[in-house]
């Protein structure tokens, strides 16, 4: 019923809406009477018709009822961050209705080895099964085992929605998912050597990865100069390390002149605290001298705005040398009744580290 309020807010007939979307009258009709169930409808459904009306795709599947609201709170609700997060809180995760024909063959890779064969749904950007294991060793840590995990660890993989305004972003280039924006770039990462590769395509690993491969960050640059000028990212032929790139705080990466490659990170909602606390952090342990360690050092960036604070650290990734989270670990190697640090502590032991190092 949602729809039917939020497009009477809007002031849009269903005729109109149809026009606007390319989504049939009837269809439309069918929704708002409840002979057709919305949140069942395919990805790109909701979201034409969450961007026709200036909402979000959970406003429109929610299972909050707006209709007993009054239009001017309604209006308040969905002007105000906080109430809205009420309402996304009860609808819990989008699971879209996939017609098999959407469904896209991809092969998982590690560098240019084969490790398993996926099945993606390029509208939602979701990993719906895994075909095949080829090779097991090569799985991401955490993932062996279950298809769920896999699944779990591409979502993981993805930009979280929270990550400065990235929200707004992903709606602007019409991206409906993180995961959305992440297949599109392949699921490369700053982090690690996998990627993955459309079935019938002929790519390598050389013509792809960001650690040989020049790049422009423009989506990440968008976190820091704003909104104002937006391309169609979803047609250009290239690769964003941001649709991989973790953590809350704005944040893109840039090529030096020497082809170093630096992540950039920016403050959110005016709070800099983090940004003190990481180039603190560095500090000390510089003047520990015990561990190798990511160091930020102080940094200003200007992107149209006049100059930000920034902090900045280059690249400690490359093709010899992964990153894997401490929470990954964890999840392989967690026993019951195994503290998670005594896990990871022990974890790293049995790979070969100093344990008392480690602790």
């Amino acid at each position: 019923m949602n729809l039917k309020t939020l497009r009477e807010l809007k002031g849009v007939s269903r005729k109109e809406l149809a026009e606007i979307t390319g989504i049939s009258f009837r269809s439309i009709q069918d929704y708002e009477q409840g002979h057709k169930d919305l949140s069942s409808a395919k990805a790109d459904t909701i979201f034409k018709m969450s961007r026709a009306l200036g909402c979000t795709m959970e406003d429109l599947i929610s299972q909050v009822d707006l209709s007993a609201l009054k239009p001017s709170e309604l209006t308040d609700l969905l002007n105000d961050e906080g109430e809205r997060s009420q309402v996304h809180k009860a609808v819990g995760p989008i699971v879209f209705n996939l017609n098999p024909a959407d469904e896209h063959p991809y092969i998982l890779m590690h560098r240019d080895r084969n490790v398993a064969s996926l099945v993606m749904e390029p509208v939602s950007g979701a990993l719906i099964s895994v075909s095949e294991v080829y090779n097991k060793e090569l799985l991401p840590l955490g993932t062996k085992g279950l298809d769920d995990r896999l699944k779990a660890w591409w979502q993981r993989r993805a930009v979280p929605i929270t990550q400065g305004i990235m929200q707004k972003i992903l709606e602007r280039i019409e991206f409906v998912t993180p995961q959305a924006y992440l297949l599109k770039n392949l699921g490369l990462s700053m982090e690690d050597c996998y990627w993955v590769k459309p079935a019938q395509s002929d790519l390598t690993w050389r013509d792809v990865n960001l650690f040989q491969n020049d790049f422009d960050d423009y989506v990440g640059t968008l976190q820091f100069a704003g909104l104002d000028a937006i391309i169609d990212f979803r047609n250009f032929d290239v690769r964003f390390p941001s649709a991989s790139t973790h953590g809350n705080m704005p944040k893109t990466w840039v090529i030096q002149g020497d082809g170093t490659r630096s992540l950039v990170k920016g403050s959110k909602n005016g709070n800099t605290q983090q940004l003190f606390n990481e180039v603190v952090a560095s500090y000390i342990h510089r003047k520990q001298g015990k561990f190798d360690f990511v160091q930020y050092e102080f940094s200003a960036a200007d992107y149209g705005h006049g100059q930000q604070l920034t902090v900045s650290s280059n690249a400690f990734t490359g093709e010899s040398l992964e990153f894997i989270p401490a929470a990954d670990i964890i999840r392989e190697y967690r026993k019951p009744d195994v503290s998670p640090y005594d896990t990871f502590v022990n974890a790293c032991a049995k790979n070969g580290l100093d344990k008392e190092q480690v602790r």
